[in-house]
């Protein structure tokens, strides 16, 4: 939300925005559409070009008993004192903004853990006092990471940045017996893994680890056909959901869970999303989760060789009817872990709090800053982000730089 910088890349002419802060001299930019390397990069000359710059959001934030205030009132059944994940008004997973001692300038971080807690994390993901943290549905939607979309109104898909489509059609009579008759995979052009790359740090500084925590989102045509489809997620194990609609009632099953829904015939598009985050599977539309399954068998987050390396993340396979997507959301989960990190790191409990930063490979957080102790005095106020789950999901869709590079787009399809 921070001050930004506009490159155009030579080689590709498409243009890339990166936050300030990410930027570093004597470093090539990484081309967030193509992944070329700039080399022609020169941070004073950008720094000087006045047009390159943008100065970005504000950030407007509450204070602890202002925040506390709010959100009692409007969870009057759930007092903020009885709930594990808040402390004095702050929930886990807020972003807050923090004033180290003895430091004049303020920052924003993710906090996850309050005083006297013990914090992991493993493969990624966090765990507290030894439990896998699980949150909820807004809360997973609004800590999601946006890797690509794709819209019908470009040709049948909108190849955006290194994710593509493929579709296979099988001939009538295997169709027939196999009442499959197409299928269409959504895969990064150098293979199926997901990992933790980020496509607007500036030089692309991550050592490349799995990401098993992953989703899929499907924005269906609501025509009044019956049809059955299969979407199979492959992360670091794979489950297939099928997915089924009769008249206006919608049913999701997997191996051990059905549920139904009935949706409106008035609406001219739906959205269903199908995740797997905190150990569940998950299938949800954008207002709520339908079903939550816990994954069986969760490997052990040492072992990656269960990954299916050249597999598509996504795959929905048609078995009756006809439906026509409209558009498409690939994302994937916070994931922390970065250069330098182990699978699992532990950070003892502490009378301080525990605060990450997102993009772990150019923040400085507790696991190597405050890996001592931040106290709870550094912490100035809680964000107020003005938009929650799938909003905050929507909003990482980047329209000035889609409508400046859109026409290159075209040219390139």
């Amino acid at each position: 939300m921070g001050p930004r910088f506009l490159f155009q890349n030579t080689s590709s002419q498409f243009f890339s925005s990166y936050t300030l802060d990410s930027l570093r001299p004597n470093m090539p930019l990484v081309c967030q559409y193509t992944s070329e390397r700039d080399n022609s990069f020169d941070m004073l000359s950008a720094m000087a070009n006045p047009e390159a710059m943008n100065d970005g959001e504000s950030v407007r934030y509450y204070l602890w008993k202002r925040m506390a205030a709010l959100r009692a009132a409007k969870n009057s059944d759930r007092p903020n004192e009885t709930n594990e994940n808040a402390f004095q008004g702050i929930e886990r997973g807020d972003l807050v903004v923090i004033q180290p001692p003895d430091e004049e300038s303020r920052e924003v971080k993710r906090i996850v853990g309050f005083p006297d807690e013990s914090i992991e994390i493993i493969d990624g993901d966090l765990w507290v006092n030894d439990r896998r943290w699980k949150r909820t549905f807004n809360q997973i939607l609004h800590h999601a990471v946006l890797l690509d979309y794709g819209d019908a109104q470009f040709g049948t898909y909108w190849n955006y940045g290194e994710w593509i489509s493929t579709k296979q059609t099988v001939d009538a009579e295997e169709a027939a017996s196999s009442r499959s008759r197409e299928t269409l995979d959504f895969r990064l052009r150098s293979g199926g893994l997901i990992t933790n790359e980020l496509r607007w740090n500036a030089h692309d500084s991550h050592s490349l680890i799995p990401v098993p925590d992953i989703g899929f989102a499907l924005e269906l045509e609501n025509t009044p056909s019956d049809w059955q489809l299969a979407v199979t997620i492959r992360s670091q194990y794979s489950s297939t959901i099928m997915v089924e609609r009769i008249g206006d009632t919608i049913i999701v099953s997997t191996d051990q869970k059905e549920v139904s829904k009935t949706i409106s015939t008035d609406l001219k598009n739906h959205w269903l999303l199908f995740m797997k985050v905190d150990g569940e599977t998950i299938v949800a539309d954008e207002s709520s989760d339908w079903l939550r399954e816990t994954n069986a068998n969760t490997p052990n987050p040492e072992d990656e060789s269960s990954l299916e390396l050249d597999a598509a993340p996504f795959s929905i396979e048609c078995h009756e009817g006809d439906f026509r997507i409209t558009q498409w959301m690939v994302f994937r989960d916070l994931h922390y872990r970065g250069t330098g990190d182990t699978s699992r790191q532990r950070l003892p409990a502490s009378k301080g709090v525990v605060v990450l930063g997102d993009n772990v490979s150019i923040s400085d957080d507790s696991r190597q800053r405050w890996n001592e102790e931040l106290p709870t005095e550094a912490i100035r106020g809680v964000v107020d982000l003005g938009y929650q789950g799938w909003e905050a999901l929507l909003k990482q869709k980047s329209k000035a730089l889609f409508e400046r590079n859109s026409d290159l787009l075209k040219d390139k399809k």
